[in-house]
């Protein structure tokens, strides 16, 4: 009997062991995907990149002691370059739309406070324009 109930105990504690850090990164996943999900999957495309990039090394290995043949390890590379080179263009478009949102963010503020100086810009455009104009220069719509 005390050996079936260390026995029991024994197998709960490796088991805590082993879920807890699964449940933990869960837990961390959820709550960094809360603050800002791109940062989430940005992090996530570099992790994978860097996988890919480990994954190259790892056949490159394998075919110099002779593990792989020539075929296979050309096959191998040129899936992984390509899955990497498909990874690094999602993290380019997402570092992108950052830049982007920046930028337009940036030209709205500024856009802000020149209205309150008194310049005026274009509707369509953003063409600053000047108080006379019925038109705008740059893209030739009507002003307001």
């Amino acid at each position: 009997m005390l050996t079936t109930a260390f026995f029991v105990l024994l197998v709960l504690t490796i088991s805590f062991f082993v879920v807890s850090p699964i449940i933990q990164s869960r837990m961390m996943k959820g709550a960094s995907n809360n603050k800002n999900p791109n940062l989430q999957d940005l992090n996530d495309l570099i992790e994978r990149k860097e996988t890919v990039y480990s994954q190259i090394k790892d056949i490159e290995f394998d075919y110099q002691m002779g593990k792989l043949s020539e075929s296979d390890f050309k096959e191998l590379r040129q899936q992984y370059k390509a899955e990497a080179v498909d990874l690094l263009k999602q993290i380019d478009e997402i570092q992108g739309q950052d830049v982007r949102a920046k930028e337009m963010l940036h030209q709205q503020q500024q856009k802000k406070e020149a209205s309150e100086h008194g310049v005026k810009y274009c509707w369509m455009c953003g063409t600053p324009v000047t108080e006379g104009d019925r038109f705008c220069a740059s893209c030739g719509k009507e002003l307001e």
